[in-house]
């Protein structure tokens, strides 16, 4: 995924997906916000401010 409008989708989707997951109990809050923080530290590195 290179295309800056490719990563910030996955990263929304990633996001939804991973509340919802939490919220059920599958995974813990710290899968989420590493999750989270690979997308943000790829973000970044294509020049994208969040």
């Amino acid at each position: 995924m290179e295309n800056r409008a490719d990563v910030i989708k996955a990263f929304r989707e990633a996001r939804i997906a991973g509340e919802k997951l939490l919220s059920q109990g599958k995974i813990t809050w710290d899968d989420y916000a590493a999750t989270m923080a690979g997308f943000e530290l790829k973000l970044k590195s294509m020049g994208v401010s969040l």
